[in-house]
């Protein structure tokens, strides 16, 4: 036997003029969803001439957050050439985060590894794009800055180019 059910009829749009400014709260929002979006390219290149040396680029960036449990998504890509000569060039970019006026501390890779890029053989250059995303958990509401360094292991000169060849980060807060 079937069974009827009646609910009394709303408006969806009456429902979302209830909310404050017709914007959901954040404390209302369920976990996975993006609370803020923050875009960068890299303002100028970075050349780096000196080997076994990291070094920070102009690839930066803060994001505000709004809760303490929440996560930060990085993504981006680095734009990038390794130039010299010999049999091999080697590379690397890694990621800082800062938070409010406190130190940069390295968040991705944990461990120094310098041959993210690499030609082995015998190139004069090696020119590629590398792709970063990482899962951040900041535990702080304010500002959190982000940078991207990079490292020279063997080569002459290691080059993050400028946000017009294609370096960018992009910062997502998401609810946890």
């Amino acid at each position: 036997m079937p069974t009827f059910v009646n609910k009394p009829e709303f408006l969806l749009r009456e429902k979302l003029a209830e909310l404050d400014a017709g914007r959901i709260p954040y404390d209302k929002m369920p976990m996975g969803s993006v609370i803020d979006t923050a875009y960068y390219e890299n303002g100028s290149q970075t050349n780096l001439t000196t080997q076994s040396t990291w070094t920070e680029t102009n690839m930066y960036g803060h994001i505000n957050t709004k809760h303490e449990n929440n996560k930060v998504l990085i993504t981006g890509q680095a734009a990038i050439r390794v130039e010299g000569t010999g049999t091999i060039l080697r590379g690397a970019i890694r990621l800082k985060r800062k938070i409010n006026d406190g130190d940069y501390e390295i968040i991705w890779p944990i461990t120094q590894y310098g041959e993210m890029f690499q030609g082995r053989g015998t190139p004069e250059e090696i020119s590629q794009v590398g792709p970063f995303t990482y899962l951040d958990e900041p535990n702080f509401v304010g500002k959190v800055f982000y940078r991207l360094e990079c490292y020279l292991q063997s080569g002459t000169q290691f080059i993050v180019w400028n946000g017009d060849r294609g370096t960018s980060m992009a910062l997502q807060e998401i609810k946890g």
